[in-house]
């Protein structure tokens, strides 16, 4: 019957907390791309592209979003990214075969573009077949944004031209 029943109470002695001086956010000071980029961020759960988007918005980042591995592959045929994010398992096109697909182009920019893994799939035999696809790189799921944001200025800049310092001194 209604209001009829069992109250239940639990009570526990704990010491006091001290203060907590944690931050509470991230430390976007040792988390910061040296120049403005632009990426393609292929996922084919909008909670997803929308978390990596959240994620990227304080920063210097144009993104554009592909929800399966043929838009990103119809996607860097079109317009030339910095690095791409590639979920691996999503409908119409997975990941790997997407990304096979962009190493297969002829236009070497666009087959030459970063391509870093974002997938739960962390075993070493799953990571290795993102390396046999062609990828770059492998953020296990859920994404850190620390590694997030260390992976695009690793791949970002691994376009720039390269300054032999030897040279330039003599």
């Amino acid at each position: 019957m209604v209001g009829e029943g069992s109250t239940f109470w639990l009570e526990v002695d704990l010491p006091l907390a001290g203060d907590w001086t944690a931050a509470v956010e991230p430390d976007h000071a040792s988390a910061t791309l040296e120049r403005p980029i632009r990426v393609l961020v292929v996922e084919d759960n909008a909670v997803n592209r929308e978390l990596i988007t959240t994620l990227l918005g304080p920063f210097e980042i144009e993104i554009d979003t592909a929800c399966d591995g043929a838009e990103a592959v119809e996607a860097v045929s079109r317009q030339r990214y910095d690095v791409v994010l590639m979920d691996v398992q999503m409908p119409i096109m997975d990941g790997l075969t997407a990304t096979r697909r962009i190493r297969a182009m002829g236009d070497s920019a666009a087959a030459r573009t970063p391509i870093v893994a974002m997938t739960a799939n962390v075993l070493p035999e799953q990571v290795a077949r993102c390396r046999e696809a062609g990828m770059d790189d492998h953020l296990g799921k859920p994404i850190n944004p620390m590694r997030l944001l260390q992976a695009l200025d690793r791949w970002a800049a691994a376009d720039r031209t390269v300054v032999d310092v030897d040279a330039l001194a003599s």
